[in-house]
């Protein structure tokens, strides 16, 4: 019987849950998952995972942004 491998959306769920939180660059260089903002609107079907700005500057001393997403549970009502 063939071993079950984890789902790209199960992988964001695992860390989620055990890390609390989860930035586009921790999904690449952890799950070696590009397009984590994909797994996480999927995610939000049966979760509440709310995310939140982070500002800061580059090594060039240019500003960016980016989001982290932050797991909050499971929705009310979904099986």
């Amino acid at each position: 019987m063939a071993e079950h491998r984890p789902t790209q959306q199960e992988e964001v769920l695992w860390y989620l849950k055990t890390y609390g939180t989860i930035t586009a660059l921790e999904g690449f260089k952890e799950l070696y998952i590009i397009d984590l903002a994909g797994c996480i609107r999927d995610l939000r079907k049966l979760y509440i995972i709310s995310d939140e700005w982070i500002h800061k500057n580059n090594r060039f001393g240019r500003p960016i942004k980016y989001k982290r997403y932050i797991y909050e549970g499971k929705k009310k009502g979904v099986a």
